[in-house]
Protein backbone atom coordinates (compact mmCIF):
# COMPACT_ATOMS: atom_id res chain seq x y z
CA UNK A 1 0.00 0.00 0.00
CA UNK A 2 1.16 3.34 -0.96
CA UNK A 3 1.47 6.16 1.73
CA UNK A 4 -0.48 9.26 1.11
CA UNK A 5 1.50 11.44 3.02
CA UNK A 6 4.29 12.11 0.48
CA UNK A 7 6.04 15.06 0.00
CA UNK A 8 8.28 15.65 -3.11
CA UNK A 9 11.12 18.48 -3.09
CA UNK A 10 11.79 19.96 -6.48
CA UNK A 11 14.38 22.73 -7.67
CA UNK A 12 14.43 23.98 -11.17
CA UNK A 13 17.57 25.55 -13.22
CA UNK A 14 17.11 26.94 -16.17
CA UNK A 15 20.01 24.93 -18.36
CA UNK A 16 20.81 24.78 -21.83
CA UNK A 17 22.10 21.86 -22.99
CA UNK A 18 20.77 18.97 -20.88
CA UNK A 19 17.67 16.93 -22.56
CA UNK A 20 17.56 13.41 -20.56
CA UNK A 21 16.68 12.33 -17.12
CA UNK A 22 20.23 12.10 -15.79
CA UNK A 23 21.10 11.01 -12.12
CA UNK A 24 22.59 14.08 -10.31
CA UNK A 25 26.46 13.09 -10.11
CA UNK A 26 26.47 12.65 -13.49
CA UNK A 27 25.83 16.59 -14.95
CA UNK A 28 28.82 18.05 -13.19
CA UNK A 29 30.62 20.71 -14.74
CA UNK A 30 29.47 19.64 -17.97
CA UNK A 31 25.78 21.20 -17.63
CA UNK A 32 25.16 24.82 -18.51
CA UNK A 33 25.92 27.51 -15.78
CA UNK A 34 22.17 28.09 -14.20
CA UNK A 35 20.37 31.52 -15.27
CA UNK A 36 17.70 31.08 -12.99
CA UNK A 37 16.62 28.74 -9.98
CA UNK A 38 12.71 27.90 -8.90
CA UNK A 39 11.69 25.88 -6.16
CA UNK A 40 8.06 23.67 -6.54
CA UNK A 41 7.18 21.45 -3.65
CA UNK A 42 4.76 19.36 -3.70
CA UNK A 43 2.49 17.29 -0.92
CA UNK A 44 0.30 14.65 -2.21
CA UNK A 45 -1.05 14.67 1.74
CA UNK A 46 -2.74 17.22 1.28
CA UNK A 47 -5.26 17.36 -1.07
CA UNK A 48 -6.85 20.69 -2.23
CA UNK A 49 -8.99 19.94 -4.74
CA UNK A 50 -10.82 17.51 -7.16
CA UNK A 51 -11.12 16.90 -10.93
CA UNK A 52 -13.37 15.68 -13.35
CA UNK A 53 -11.89 13.01 -16.00
CA UNK A 54 -14.15 14.43 -18.27
CA UNK A 55 -11.54 16.59 -19.38
CA UNK A 56 -10.81 14.99 -22.74
CA UNK A 57 -13.87 16.38 -25.00
CA UNK A 58 -14.65 17.91 -27.97
CA UNK A 59 -17.69 20.00 -29.04
CA UNK A 60 -19.26 19.76 -32.69
CA UNK A 61 -18.44 16.46 -34.55
CA UNK A 62 -16.74 15.74 -37.84
CA UNK A 63 -18.25 15.55 -41.06
CA UNK A 64 -20.84 12.14 -41.70
CA UNK A 65 -18.18 10.97 -44.24
CA UNK A 66 -14.92 11.66 -42.02
CA UNK A 67 -16.43 10.10 -38.81
CA UNK A 68 -16.05 6.26 -39.17
CA UNK A 69 -12.44 7.42 -39.67
CA UNK A 70 -12.24 10.25 -37.34
CA UNK A 71 -14.11 8.78 -34.12
CA UNK A 72 -12.30 5.62 -33.51
CA UNK A 73 -8.99 7.53 -34.37
CA UNK A 74 -9.88 10.26 -31.42
CA UNK A 75 -11.16 7.67 -28.76
CA UNK A 76 -7.91 5.71 -29.20
CA UNK A 77 -6.24 8.73 -28.55
CA UNK A 78 -7.86 9.67 -25.26
CA UNK A 79 -10.43 11.85 -26.11
CA UNK A 80 -14.13 10.78 -24.31
CA UNK A 81 -16.77 12.81 -24.17
CA UNK A 82 -18.52 15.48 -27.21
CA UNK A 83 -21.45 17.84 -27.16
CA UNK A 84 -23.75 17.34 -29.99
CA UNK A 85 -26.97 19.63 -31.24
CA UNK A 86 -30.51 18.28 -31.89
CA UNK A 87 -30.94 21.51 -34.24
CA UNK A 88 -34.76 20.97 -33.98
CA UNK A 89 -34.95 23.27 -37.02
CA UNK A 90 -33.37 20.34 -38.93
CA UNK A 91 -35.09 17.66 -37.81
CA UNK A 92 -38.63 18.50 -39.02
CA UNK A 93 -39.94 19.99 -42.56
CA UNK A 94 -39.45 23.71 -42.55
CA UNK A 95 -42.32 23.88 -45.31
CA UNK A 96 -45.34 23.50 -42.55
CA UNK A 97 -47.19 25.67 -40.49
CA UNK A 98 -48.19 25.33 -36.58
CA UNK A 99 -51.51 24.50 -37.67
CA UNK A 100 -50.30 22.19 -40.30
CA UNK A 101 -48.96 20.18 -37.12
CA UNK A 102 -51.61 20.74 -34.80
CA UNK A 103 -53.60 19.33 -37.66
CA UNK A 104 -51.22 16.04 -38.81
CA UNK A 105 -51.13 17.41 -42.28
CA UNK A 106 -49.78 15.02 -44.59
CA UNK A 107 -48.59 12.82 -41.28
CA UNK A 108 -46.26 15.26 -39.86
CA UNK A 109 -46.53 14.28 -36.95
CA UNK A 110 -45.16 11.05 -37.45
CA UNK A 111 -41.12 11.11 -36.18
CA UNK A 112 -40.56 8.32 -38.86
CA UNK A 113 -41.21 10.85 -41.47
CA UNK A 114 -38.34 13.53 -39.76
CA UNK A 115 -34.42 13.83 -40.65
CA UNK A 116 -32.14 12.46 -38.04
CA UNK A 117 -29.03 12.80 -40.13
CA UNK A 118 -27.53 15.11 -37.32
CA UNK A 119 -28.32 12.84 -34.90
CA UNK A 120 -26.82 9.94 -36.25
CA UNK A 121 -23.72 11.34 -36.03
CA UNK A 122 -24.09 11.71 -32.14
CA UNK A 123 -25.09 8.00 -32.16
CA UNK A 124 -21.69 7.38 -34.02
CA UNK A 125 -19.81 9.16 -31.42
CA UNK A 126 -21.34 7.12 -28.57
CA UNK A 127 -20.68 3.33 -30.64
CA UNK A 128 -16.97 4.68 -30.93
CA UNK A 129 -16.83 4.99 -27.22
CA UNK A 130 -17.32 8.49 -26.48
CA UNK A 131 -19.81 9.62 -23.58
CA UNK A 132 -22.49 12.28 -25.19
CA UNK A 133 -24.00 15.85 -24.17
CA UNK A 134 -26.52 16.41 -26.03
CA UNK A 135 -27.98 20.11 -26.60
CA UNK A 136 -32.22 20.74 -27.40
CA UNK A 137 -31.29 23.18 -29.42
CA UNK A 138 -33.11 25.81 -30.90
CA UNK A 139 -37.03 26.14 -32.51
CA UNK A 140 -38.49 25.20 -35.96
CA UNK A 141 -39.33 28.16 -37.71
CA UNK A 142 -42.92 27.86 -37.98
CA UNK A 143 -43.17 27.55 -34.46
CA UNK A 144 -41.20 30.26 -33.26
CA UNK A 145 -43.32 33.77 -32.82
CA UNK A 146 -40.46 35.69 -35.25
CA UNK A 147 -40.46 33.18 -38.11
CA UNK A 148 -36.57 32.02 -37.30
CA UNK A 149 -34.83 29.39 -35.71
CA UNK A 150 -33.65 31.53 -32.84
CA UNK A 151 -37.33 32.49 -31.74
CA UNK A 152 -39.44 31.27 -28.35
CA UNK A 153 -42.11 28.34 -28.98
CA UNK A 154 -45.34 30.21 -29.44
CA UNK A 155 -46.70 27.05 -28.69
CA UNK A 156 -45.07 24.74 -25.50
CA UNK A 157 -47.15 21.74 -25.84
CA UNK A 158 -45.89 21.32 -29.54
CA UNK A 159 -42.78 22.16 -28.47
CA UNK A 160 -42.87 19.29 -25.77
CA UNK A 161 -44.28 16.63 -28.45
CA UNK A 162 -41.46 17.49 -30.61
CA UNK A 163 -38.51 16.84 -27.89
CA UNK A 164 -40.34 13.69 -26.68
CA UNK A 165 -40.28 11.99 -29.81
CA UNK A 166 -36.93 13.00 -30.96
CA UNK A 167 -35.21 12.23 -27.49
CA UNK A 168 -37.12 8.65 -26.94
CA UNK A 169 -35.18 8.08 -30.49
CA UNK A 170 -32.10 8.55 -29.21
CA UNK A 171 -31.95 8.72 -25.33
CA UNK A 172 -29.80 5.84 -25.25
CA UNK A 173 -26.85 7.92 -26.42
CA UNK A 174 -27.36 10.17 -24.10
CA UNK A 175 -25.37 11.17 -21.05
CA UNK A 176 -26.22 14.63 -20.21
CA UNK A 177 -28.88 16.93 -21.12
CA UNK A 178 -27.86 20.90 -22.14
CA UNK A 179 -30.79 22.72 -22.92
CA UNK A 180 -30.30 25.71 -25.56
CA UNK A 181 -27.27 27.03 -26.44
CA UNK A 182 -25.56 30.65 -26.18
CA UNK A 183 -29.10 32.53 -25.87
CA UNK A 184 -27.09 35.66 -26.12
CA UNK A 185 -26.52 34.82 -30.00
CA UNK A 186 -29.25 32.13 -30.65
CA UNK A 187 -32.82 33.63 -28.54
CA UNK A 188 -34.48 36.50 -29.07
CA UNK A 189 -37.72 37.57 -27.74
CA UNK A 190 -39.01 39.48 -31.13
CA UNK A 191 -42.37 39.32 -31.52
CA UNK A 192 -42.88 37.14 -28.43
CA UNK A 193 -44.87 38.19 -25.40
CA UNK A 194 -42.02 37.44 -23.33
CA UNK A 195 -40.09 40.39 -21.30
CA UNK A 196 -36.43 39.30 -21.30
CA UNK A 197 -34.27 36.16 -22.34
CA UNK A 198 -34.01 34.58 -19.12
CA UNK A 199 -37.62 34.70 -18.79
CA UNK A 200 -38.24 32.92 -22.32
CA UNK A 201 -35.28 30.40 -21.35
CA UNK A 202 -36.63 29.74 -18.43
CA UNK A 203 -40.01 28.23 -19.97
CA UNK A 204 -38.24 25.91 -22.26
CA UNK A 205 -36.00 24.70 -20.11
CA UNK A 206 -38.85 23.70 -17.33
CA UNK A 207 -40.41 22.15 -20.75
CA UNK A 208 -37.81 20.12 -21.73
CA UNK A 209 -37.15 18.93 -18.30
CA UNK A 210 -40.62 17.62 -17.79
CA UNK A 211 -40.17 15.73 -21.39
CA UNK A 212 -36.20 14.05 -20.53
CA UNK A 213 -37.16 13.30 -16.70
CA UNK A 214 -40.48 11.79 -17.94
CA UNK A 215 -38.12 9.20 -19.80
CA UNK A 216 -35.31 9.33 -18.26
CA UNK A 217 -35.51 10.20 -14.47
CA UNK A 218 -31.92 10.09 -13.33
CA UNK A 219 -30.53 12.26 -16.48
CA UNK A 220 -28.32 15.00 -15.38
CA UNK A 221 -29.53 18.04 -16.96
CA UNK A 222 -28.27 21.86 -17.30
CA UNK A 223 -27.13 24.89 -19.17
CA UNK A 224 -26.93 28.01 -19.76
CA UNK A 225 -24.07 28.88 -21.91
CA UNK A 226 -24.73 32.19 -21.96
CA UNK A 227 -21.99 34.93 -23.32
CA UNK A 228 -20.36 38.00 -22.15
CA UNK A 229 -22.61 39.80 -25.47
CA UNK A 230 -26.61 39.82 -24.58
CA UNK A 231 -26.47 37.86 -21.89
CA UNK A 232 -24.21 39.96 -19.40
CA UNK A 233 -22.35 36.93 -18.32
CA UNK A 234 -22.73 34.01 -15.64
CA UNK A 235 -23.81 37.12 -13.28
CA UNK A 236 -26.16 39.04 -15.97
CA UNK A 237 -29.38 39.34 -16.62
CA UNK A 238 -30.08 36.11 -18.26
CA UNK A 239 -29.03 33.99 -15.82
CA UNK A 240 -30.82 36.17 -12.87
CA UNK A 241 -34.27 36.15 -15.11
CA UNK A 242 -33.41 32.37 -15.26
CA UNK A 243 -32.86 31.63 -12.03
CA UNK A 244 -35.40 33.64 -10.53
CA UNK A 245 -37.75 31.09 -11.59
CA UNK A 246 -39.02 28.97 -9.30
CA UNK A 247 -39.02 25.95 -11.56
CA UNK A 248 -35.27 25.91 -11.68
CA UNK A 249 -33.71 23.92 -8.67
CA UNK A 250 -31.15 21.98 -7.93
CA UNK A 251 -33.21 18.71 -8.84
CA UNK A 252 -33.83 19.49 -12.69
CA UNK A 253 -30.91 21.85 -13.03
CA UNK A 254 -27.73 19.52 -12.41
CA UNK A 255 -24.75 21.55 -14.10
CA UNK A 256 -24.09 24.07 -15.52
CA UNK A 257 -22.59 24.83 -18.89
CA UNK A 258 -20.26 27.77 -19.53
CA UNK A 259 -18.09 29.02 -22.34
CA UNK A 260 -14.15 30.19 -22.47
CA UNK A 261 -12.85 32.31 -25.52
CA UNK A 262 -10.48 35.09 -25.16
CA UNK A 263 -13.12 37.44 -27.17
CA UNK A 264 -15.21 37.00 -23.94
CA UNK A 265 -12.82 39.54 -22.04
CA UNK A 266 -10.59 36.69 -19.94
CA UNK A 267 -8.12 35.35 -21.60
CA UNK A 268 -8.98 31.52 -21.94
CA UNK A 269 -5.87 30.02 -20.18
CA UNK A 270 -7.33 32.68 -17.38
CA UNK A 271 -10.77 31.83 -16.78
CA UNK A 272 -11.31 29.94 -13.70
CA UNK A 273 -14.20 27.58 -12.19
CA UNK A 274 -13.71 29.57 -9.38
CA UNK A 275 -15.16 32.88 -11.25
CA UNK A 276 -18.01 30.85 -12.23
CA UNK A 277 -19.10 29.34 -9.16
CA UNK A 278 -19.00 32.68 -7.51
CA UNK A 279 -20.96 34.01 -10.17
CA UNK A 280 -23.75 31.37 -9.84
CA UNK A 281 -23.27 31.76 -5.85
CA UNK A 282 -25.65 34.95 -6.40
CA UNK A 283 -28.04 32.76 -7.13
CA UNK A 284 -27.86 29.91 -4.93
CA UNK A 285 -26.18 27.86 -7.34
CA UNK A 286 -22.46 28.23 -6.62
CA UNK A 287 -22.47 24.72 -5.78
CA UNK A 288 -23.18 22.94 -9.31
CA UNK A 289 -20.53 21.25 -11.04
CA UNK A 290 -18.86 23.28 -14.06
CA UNK A 291 -18.15 22.16 -17.42
CA UNK A 292 -16.44 24.36 -20.17
CA UNK A 293 -18.25 23.18 -22.89
CA UNK A 294 -16.66 25.04 -25.70
CA UNK A 295 -12.72 26.25 -25.31
CA UNK A 296 -10.59 27.93 -27.87
CA UNK A 297 -8.56 31.00 -28.06
CA UNK A 298 -11.12 32.74 -29.89
CA UNK A 299 -14.38 32.56 -31.28
CA UNK A 300 -13.06 33.90 -35.19
CA UNK A 301 -12.97 31.30 -37.31
CA UNK A 302 -9.49 32.84 -39.13
CA UNK A 303 -6.88 30.59 -38.54
CA UNK A 304 -4.16 31.45 -35.32
CA UNK A 305 -1.19 29.88 -36.59
CA UNK A 306 0.12 30.17 -33.42
CA UNK A 307 -2.55 28.70 -30.95
CA UNK A 308 -4.69 26.90 -33.14
CA UNK A 309 -2.77 24.59 -34.82
CA UNK A 310 0.75 26.51 -34.40
CA UNK A 311 4.10 26.26 -32.57
CA UNK A 312 2.15 26.55 -29.65
CA UNK A 313 -0.90 25.04 -29.81
CA UNK A 314 -0.15 22.39 -27.48
CA UNK A 315 1.42 24.68 -24.86
CA UNK A 316 -1.91 26.23 -25.14
CA UNK A 317 -4.09 23.27 -24.61
CA UNK A 318 -1.47 21.91 -21.97
CA UNK A 319 -2.02 25.38 -19.68
CA UNK A 320 -5.78 25.59 -20.07
CA UNK A 321 -6.03 22.38 -19.02
CA UNK A 322 -3.43 22.78 -16.18
CA UNK A 323 -5.28 25.47 -14.98
CA UNK A 324 -8.68 24.10 -14.86
CA UNK A 325 -7.72 21.07 -13.31
CA UNK A 326 -6.08 22.74 -10.39
CA UNK A 327 -9.00 24.75 -9.95
CA UNK A 328 -12.21 21.83 -10.05
CA UNK A 329 -13.26 21.94 -13.30
CA UNK A 330 -15.66 18.64 -13.83
CA UNK A 331 -15.39 18.57 -17.89
CA UNK A 332 -14.32 20.28 -20.85
CA UNK A 333 -14.79 20.12 -24.57
CA UNK A 334 -12.33 21.93 -26.61
CA UNK A 335 -14.00 23.68 -29.67
CA UNK A 336 -14.00 21.31 -31.90
CA UNK A 337 -13.52 18.17 -33.47
CA UNK A 338 -13.89 19.04 -36.93
CA UNK A 339 -11.34 18.79 -40.38
CA UNK A 340 -9.24 22.10 -39.56
CA UNK A 341 -8.03 21.95 -42.63
CA UNK A 342 -6.92 19.82 -46.27
CA UNK A 343 -3.62 18.71 -47.29
CA UNK A 344 -2.97 16.29 -50.50
CA UNK A 345 -5.55 18.56 -52.62
CA UNK A 346 -8.76 20.97 -52.68
CA UNK A 347 -10.85 20.24 -49.93
CA UNK A 348 -13.53 18.54 -50.52
CA UNK A 349 -16.93 19.84 -51.23
CA UNK A 350 -19.56 19.22 -48.37
CA UNK A 351 -16.85 18.76 -45.71
CA UNK A 352 -17.26 21.10 -42.46
CA UNK A 353 -14.20 22.76 -41.87
CA UNK A 354 -12.97 25.16 -38.84
CA UNK A 355 -9.71 26.59 -37.91
CA UNK A 356 -9.92 25.62 -34.40
CA UNK A 357 -10.76 21.53 -35.38
CA UNK A 358 -8.96 18.64 -33.92
CA UNK A 359 -7.46 17.32 -37.56
CA UNK A 360 -6.22 16.87 -40.86
CA UNK A 361 -7.65 15.27 -43.91
CA UNK A 362 -5.37 13.57 -46.81
CA UNK A 363 -7.57 14.43 -49.73
CA UNK A 364 -5.24 11.70 -51.91
CA UNK A 365 -4.79 8.72 -49.35
CA UNK A 366 -8.70 9.69 -47.66
CA UNK A 367 -6.73 9.53 -44.38
CA UNK A 368 -7.20 11.74 -41.36
CA UNK A 369 -4.10 12.59 -38.55
CA UNK A 370 -4.61 14.51 -35.67
CA UNK A 371 -2.62 18.12 -35.36
CA UNK A 372 0.08 17.83 -32.53
CA UNK A 373 -2.40 19.89 -29.72
CA UNK A 374 -4.08 15.84 -29.93
CA UNK A 375 -1.01 14.44 -28.22
CA UNK A 376 -1.04 16.72 -24.61
CA UNK A 377 -4.90 14.67 -24.57
CA UNK A 378 -3.38 11.80 -25.13
CA UNK A 379 -0.97 12.09 -22.68
CA UNK A 380 -3.35 13.34 -19.59
CA UNK A 381 -6.31 11.06 -20.66
CA UNK A 382 -4.42 7.77 -21.24
CA UNK A 383 -0.64 8.04 -20.37
CA UNK A 384 -1.16 9.35 -16.60
CA UNK A 385 -4.51 7.89 -16.48
CA UNK A 386 -6.47 10.87 -15.35
CA UNK A 387 -9.81 10.41 -18.21
CA UNK A 388 -9.84 7.12 -16.16
CA UNK A 389 -11.97 8.83 -12.90
CA UNK A 390 -12.17 11.59 -10.26
CA UNK A 391 -8.62 12.83 -9.87
CA UNK A 392 -7.38 14.95 -6.70
CA UNK A 393 -5.39 17.86 -6.92
CA UNK A 394 -2.36 17.72 -3.85
CA UNK A 395 -0.63 20.65 -2.69
CA UNK A 396 2.12 22.29 -5.52
CA UNK A 397 3.60 25.69 -5.11
CA UNK A 398 6.26 27.35 -6.69
CA UNK A 399 8.63 31.03 -6.16
CA UNK A 400 8.57 31.18 -10.66
CA UNK A 401 8.25 34.45 -10.60
CA UNK A 402 8.49 35.02 -14.13
CA UNK A 403 5.67 32.70 -15.24
CA UNK A 404 7.54 30.58 -17.29
CA UNK A 405 6.69 27.11 -15.73
CA UNK A 406 3.22 25.68 -15.02
CA UNK A 407 3.08 22.45 -12.69
CA UNK A 408 0.03 20.60 -10.91
CA UNK A 409 0.14 17.19 -9.23
CA UNK A 410 -2.38 14.78 -9.35
CA UNK A 411 -3.71 11.51 -7.65
CA UNK A 412 -5.93 9.37 -10.63
CA UNK A 413 -8.65 7.47 -10.00
CA UNK A 414 -6.00 4.30 -9.61
CA UNK A 415 -4.19 5.98 -6.63
CA UNK A 416 -1.32 6.75 -9.10
CA UNK A 417 0.68 9.82 -8.26
CA UNK A 418 1.50 12.26 -11.31
CA UNK A 419 2.44 15.49 -12.12
CA UNK A 420 2.05 18.13 -15.55
CA UNK A 421 4.89 20.38 -15.98
CA UNK A 422 4.45 22.82 -19.08
CA UNK A 423 7.48 24.91 -20.01
CA UNK A 424 6.25 28.12 -21.91
CA UNK A 425 10.46 29.19 -22.03
CA UNK A 426 12.65 28.48 -25.30
CA UNK A 427 15.29 27.13 -22.90
CA UNK A 428 15.26 23.25 -21.36
CA UNK A 429 14.67 23.48 -17.75
CA UNK A 430 16.10 20.99 -15.38
CA UNK A 431 13.79 19.48 -12.51
CA UNK A 432 15.81 18.28 -9.30
CA UNK A 433 13.60 15.54 -8.48
CA UNK A 434 13.58 13.80 -4.65
CA UNK A 435 10.93 11.08 -3.49
CA UNK A 436 10.49 8.83 -0.66
CA UNK A 437 11.69 5.78 -0.85
CA UNK A 438 8.66 3.39 -1.83
CA UNK A 439 9.20 5.76 -5.60
CA UNK A 440 11.91 3.93 -7.02
CA UNK A 441 11.30 5.04 -10.86
CA UNK A 442 9.07 7.08 -12.57
CA UNK A 443 7.58 6.94 -16.17
CA UNK A 444 7.94 9.82 -18.40
CA UNK A 445 6.12 11.09 -21.20
CA UNK A 446 6.72 14.43 -22.92
CA UNK A 447 4.79 16.64 -25.97
CA UNK A 448 6.75 19.06 -28.14
CA UNK A 449 5.16 20.77 -31.38
CA UNK A 450 7.21 18.63 -33.27
CA UNK A 451 7.35 15.20 -31.77
CA UNK A 452 5.51 13.16 -28.49
CA UNK A 453 6.71 10.27 -26.80
CA UNK A 454 3.25 9.14 -25.18
CA UNK A 455 4.53 5.36 -24.44
CA UNK A 456 7.27 7.04 -21.87
CA UNK A 457 10.30 5.88 -20.51
CA UNK A 458 10.65 4.40 -17.08
CA UNK A 459 13.45 6.08 -15.13
CA UNK A 460 14.70 5.12 -12.03
CA UNK A 461 15.21 7.07 -9.11
CA UNK A 462 17.76 8.00 -7.44
CA UNK A 463 18.22 8.14 -3.65
CA UNK A 464 20.39 11.32 -3.93
CA UNK A 465 18.24 13.12 -6.79
CA UNK A 466 17.76 13.03 -9.99
CA UNK A 467 17.51 15.51 -12.90
CA UNK A 468 14.05 15.64 -15.00
CA UNK A 469 14.85 18.25 -18.22
CA UNK A 470 11.98 19.73 -19.47
CA UNK A 471 12.86 20.38 -23.40
CA UNK A 472 11.70 23.82 -24.82
CA UNK A 473 8.39 24.57 -25.70
CA UNK A 474 7.07 21.45 -23.65
CA UNK A 475 4.46 19.41 -21.65
CA UNK A 476 5.82 16.96 -19.71
CA UNK A 477 4.45 14.11 -17.66
CA UNK A 478 5.22 11.88 -14.88
CA UNK A 479 3.84 8.72 -13.68
CA UNK A 480 5.52 7.62 -10.44
CA UNK A 481 6.12 4.16 -9.91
Amino acid sequence: MRKTNILLSLLILMAGNVYALTPVGEVGEKSAPAEKKVSVTVDFGKVTNTCGNMLFGGCQNPSLPHSDKILPMLVDAGFNCIRCDIWLEKVLPQDITLDDYRQNKNDVQNPDNWNYADLELMARAKKSGMKVMLIIAYCPSWLSYNGKSNGVPRDLNVYADIVRKVYERYCRYVDWVEVYNEPGYFLTTENSPYTSRGKALADIYATCAEVVRKITPRMPMGGTSVVLWGDGGVGGETNTDFFADGRITHENFNFYSHHVYGDYGIPTEKETVSRVKKELGKFGFGDLPVYFTEWSTSINAVADSVTYTGSRSHLFVGNCLVNWMRDGLQGAMHWNYMQAFAEGGEPEPGIATDAHGMYVWNVKTQKPRLLPKANVFTMLSKSLGLGEGENTIAECTTDDTQGFLNAVALTNAAGDKCMIFVNGSQEPVQVVLSAEEEYNKIRQYTVTYTSADLKGKTVRLKKSGNILTLPPASVVGIRFM
